[in-house]
């Protein structure tokens, strides 16, 4: 294009600006508004008597190609505007007497959680950069709330992030589980990713319930860890982690209380009667025709039409 530049005093002077750049012309004017507040609270911080009025506003098209654009070097001494804060934001902090980033390591997360125009994007960025340099947000003086406040902030960073740093060591809060769920187990004194993988799934049930035990697991598997006592896929049914419809049907030589998902309590009955296996419970139904305790003429209806479902068999001796 042929402008560069445009020199902005009054309004009539936005009508110079192209229509398909008047968006970020207005985003700039409004960033440059938020600059020179924060000129004029830094100068009356300063004890300056007299402060300068904002006149004009020259606003400079940006270039798309950013390969020329320096990194910031990040330091405690960073001012917050350099990391990308955005100037309410950055406003606020002021307000504060929050200049620059080691100044974030004075107030907690609370305090700048309850700051309006402080967001949990804000708050986040602003904890990268300072444990980039090996600081910190100041701690909340229960040990357990400050770890909630963790666990809360890391639910807004990707699993595949959070992942990378994670070992049995970390704490549950850098699990980012819900508040709910890591409070029980804050309660419970179980504090570190090792000790929650130590747990069985029937501990984790009794513990948490059908919903709290589905938010662990699946943010376990997310983060490619496992129970050290793997749950087996019957287990995984019986707690509610798996449907009979995500499951292979069972072999032959398994165990007849494999097909509990498909038949029920029935199983054990038929268990009860000898029969051991798959094969034993398809054999007794087309070789033999005698009554089984404990299971009634529904029962067996239902143990038929799931055998000629899912096995083929015909050729049944029972005619209930």
């Amino acid at each position: 294009m042929a402008y560069r530049i445009v020199e902005i005093s009054t309004i009539q002077d936005f009508l110079s600006v192209p229509s398909e750049d008047l968006g970020a012309c207005l985003k700039a004017f409004q960033a440059h508004i938020e600059k020179v507040k924060l000129e004029m609270t830094d100068a009356r911080h300063l004890g300056a008597s007299q402060v300068t009025a904002m006149r004009c506003f020259t606003w400079q098209r940006r270039s798309t190609d950013r390969s020329t654009e320096r990194p910031v070097v990040v330091t405690g001494s960073t001012a917050l505007r350099d990391l990308g804060v955005k100037p309410a934001a950055v406003f606020r902090l002021r307000e504060l007497n929050i200049y620059c980033l080691e100044d974030c390591s004075e107030v907690s997360q609370d305090e700048l959680m309850a700051t309006p125009d402080i967001g949990h994007k804000t708050v986040l960025s602003i904890r990268e950069s300072l444990n980039a340099i090996g600081m910190d947000f100041k701690e909340h003086p229960n040990p357990r709330r400050a770890a909630n406040n963790r666990a809360r902030l890391l639910r807004n960073v990707p699993l595949s992030e959070r992942g990378k740093s994670i070992n049995a060591t970390s704490e549950i809060a850098q699990l980012g589980l819900t508040t709910s769920t890591f409070s029980r187990f804050s309660r419970s004194n179980i504090n570190t990713v090792g000790q929650l993988l130590d747990l069985r799934v029937s501990d984790l049930s009794s513990m948490f319930g059908s919903s709290g035990l589905r938010e662990i697991t699946q943010t376990l598997d997310a983060l490619g860890l496992t129970l050290k006592a793997n749950p087996s896929m019957l287990e995984q049914w019986r707690y509610g982690l798996r449907t009979k419809e995500d499951m292979p049907l069972p072999s032959d030589r398994a165990p007849i209380t494999e097909l509990r998902p498909w038949i029920g309590s029935s199983a054990d009955a038929y268990k009860r009667h000898g029969l051991d296996t798959v094969e034993d419970l398809k054999h007794f139904f087309t070789d033999r025709n005698e009554r089984v305790r404990g299971v009634g003429a529904y029962t067996l209806r239902r143990t038929i039409d799931f055998l000629a479902a899912h096995y083929g068999i015909t050729n049944f001796a029972h005619h209930p």
